[in-house]
């Protein structure tokens, strides 16, 4: 053959293949072409896509309000109608869920999200135990020390007939130690004395705390950096909380104490002159003072010197002695005492933090919160009605945490200009009520009348549950009490609450409506059917 021949054979073979190439491409892309490729739908991205439906997707596709031919699920009445949602045969993977197919990549259903502590419902295997958030605290068991649960912060021997007006159940007194034993080994008891009897006589309990060491007790006798120094001889302290308990132990003729409550707030440097071991300190003065008072009676109970709210405070000390006197000196108090100020729903919060640190070091031990309040400066607007509406709030929102005592802080505060009262500068307001300093004069302020209601309501109440954040249910001589109220918008009252009603404002009015006109507010009410 010529190259001539030769060479047109070679270019009719190249020319067949660039065609069979092109050919090959052509049906290569009408195959994979987007629109012809099945993939596997990605349920969870926002886009219904063609191979998904509500029953496969739920997240990505809207279930319609109407089945209808074409909406790529296979309803009953469909079956033999339309072909389109259900095939003669059914095919697992065509984006179809047909009727009775077993197909989880067309018919599996998003499972809903598990449920978790904190999603406001109480779900299945959650309680009140394991899930207080979402099913409300457990109901708490009558007290386990006496049926007294509202205290204050006490004034001395004064004003027990205004205490006993307002319902007042237990007094904190302190017990100063400087002035009853100026000089060592002699005992003054006189004030004391009054103190504790004039509180027994008007039907009202006892808790006494230690405070106030006299200089001859200290190591340096100028210490005056905080009120319990290093100590000299830490058994002067045991051998005065001895005697204490012994003379106040209800059967010497000079009254009952029934509380006794180990210093106060210890990694406070004004209370108590601290260290930095774990205990800072205060273990040896925990130790003895708890073997003293036992000792001297053996059926009072001790309470550890209240913690300071771990919650609010930035110091560094709080949360490591919290753990240090929970897990190794448990053996030495019978209550556990902490201080809630800030705002009211803090104690819920703090209370709830208190309560998992005891669980988690297995200690079952009553919790009570002996300081409590809403501190307002003077000049804030409405500020007395507002810690009038929060005396009845912080106490319902501590009793459903099971806290059994709560005592306000104080009983009587210095007046500030919204009494009233002439010549007095601003400042934060303290107390139920107040009076000028030395002397007698006591008057209320709205929380007291505030606290007097709340008393008339729910004093002796033998167990309380939470409905929701604001409202509350207690049962009191067997009847229920409610304790209402709406921090935000709109709520409704719950719906076990029928008919006609008696409902008390928090400030004691009266009236009977039908329950249906019953408006919540941030002010509380109690509602009594």
């Amino acid at each position: 053959m010529n190259k001539k021949g030769a060479g047109g054979i070679v270019l009719v073979v190249v020319i067949i293949a660039v065609i069979s190439l092109m050919i090959t491409g052509a049906i290569i892309y009408l195959v994979l072409k987007p629109d012809n490729i099945i993939t596997k739908p990605k349920c969870g991205d926002n886009i219904c896509d063609a191979n998904e439906n509500w029953k496969s997707c739920l997240k990505d596709c809207d279930k319609p309000l109407k089945a209808f031919c074409g909406d790529k699920v296979c309803e009953t009445k469909e079956v033999g109608v339309c072909l389109a949602d259900c095939p003669k045969n059914s095919v697992c993977g065509d984006g179809i869920c047909s009727l009775n197919e077993d197909c989880e990549e067309d018919c599996e259903i998003t499972p809903p999200p598990s449920p978790v502590c904190g999603d406001n419902v109480c779900n299945t295997g959650e309680t009140c135990s394991s899930c207080s958030a979402d099913c409300g605290s457990c109901p708490i068991t009558p007290p386990i020390t006496g049926e007294s649960h509202f205290g204050v912060e006490g004034t001395g021997r004064e004003f027990r007939n205004e205490m006993n007006i307002a319902g007042v159940e237990i007094t904190r007194e302190w017990i100063q130690w400087n002035r009853i034993e100026r000089v060592e080994d002699n005992y003054n008891w006189a004030e004391m004395d009054t103190i504790v009897m004039s509180a027994n006589n008007a039907g009202i309990k006892v808790l006494g705390i230690f405070l106030m060491m006299p200089s001859w007790a200290k190591l340096d006798p100028n210490c005056n950096k905080a009120d319990f120094c290093e100590s000299k001889d830490i058994n002067d302290f045991r051998e005065f909380t001895k005697d204490v308990a012994e003379r106040y132990d209800g059967n010497h003729g000079h009254g009952e104490i029934e509380y006794f409550e180990i210093i106060n707030e210890i990694p406070v440097p004004l209370s108590f002159e601290f260290d930095n071991t774990d205990d800072l300190g205060y273990g040896e003065w925990l130790i003895n003072g708890y073997n003293g008072v036992k000792q001297g009676n053996p059926e009072a109970k001790v309470l550890i010197g209240s913690f300071i709210n771990p919650i609010a405070s930035q110091d560094k000390y709080v949360k490591p002695f919290i753990d240090e006197m929970l897990e190794n000196y448990n053996q030495y108090y019978d209550i556990v005492g902490f201080h809630v100020y800030e705002t009211e729903e803090n104690v819920k919060v703090t209370t709830q933090y208190i309560k998992e640190k005891m669980d988690n070091f297995g200690i079952n031990k009553p919790m009570w919160i002996t300081e409590t309040a809403t501190l307002l400066m003077s000049g804030t607007p409405d500020a007395l009605n507002e810690i009038a509406r929060d005396v009845v709030k912080r106490y319902s929102r501590a009793f459903v945490e099971g806290v059994e005592k709560i005592s306000w802080y104080r009983f009587r505060g210095d007046p500030v200009p919204e009494d009233g009262v002439q010549n007095v500068g601003r400042a934060k307001v303290f107390g139920l009520g107040y009076g000028t300093k030395g002397t007698a004069e006591y008057t209320p302020r709205p929380a007291y009348t505030a606290y007097k209601t709340m008393t008339s309501k729910l004093a002796g109440f033998s167990s309380v549950n939470k409905i929701t954040d604001t409202q509350y249910k207690f049962t009191v001589d067997g009847e229920d009490v409610y304790v209402l109220w709406c921090d935000a918008g709109t709520c409704s009252i719950p719906s076990e609450i029928t008919g006609t009603v008696k409902v008390t404002d928090y400030l004691g009015n009266e009236q009977t409506l039908d329950a249906s006109q019953i408006t919540l507010s941030d002010s509380p009410v109690f509602v009594e059917i």
